[in-house]
């Protein structure tokens, strides 16, 4: 399903407020790769994500292999740093609603994604 989904999803998240676009390097390509996901809470320059497959997902994998990332904010593109974490319950209530929905999100070992932003 996530295959079909995803590529629309890629070309709304830059106009719908919920949604960022993460970029990573393929582990293996080299690649630029892209996943859409749903907004976390943005600190400052610190943005956070829910990872709801942990460490299983390819972008987790790609992140472990070079954390260096871009990320969609909008219409705007931010470099930065990515590191998985365990799960929060404090930040994860800080998360929308649809980004914590989801029976995935109890079934798997889902792990928050911090990305300390590059100032601007």
């Amino acid at each position: 399903m996530w295959r079909k989904a995803n590529p629309r999803n890629l070309e709304l998240a830059p106009w719908v407020p919920m949604m960022v676009t993460l970029e990573t390097t393929g582990r293996r390509s080299g690649l630029p790769r892209r996943v859409p996901l749903a907004k976390g809470p943005i600190d400052g320059d610190v943005a956070w994500l829910i990872c709801v497959h942990g460490e299983r997902a390819d972008y987790a994998r790609n992140i472990a292999a070079d954390p260096h990332v871009r990320l969609q904010i909008g219409r705007t593109w931010r470099t930065g740093a990515a590191t998985l974490r365990p799960m929060d319950p404090d930040i994860r209530a800080r998360f929308s609603v649809l980004a914590r929905m989801g029976k995935s999100v109890s079934e798997y070992d889902p792990r928050l994604l911090r990305i300390d932003l590059d100032p601007r």
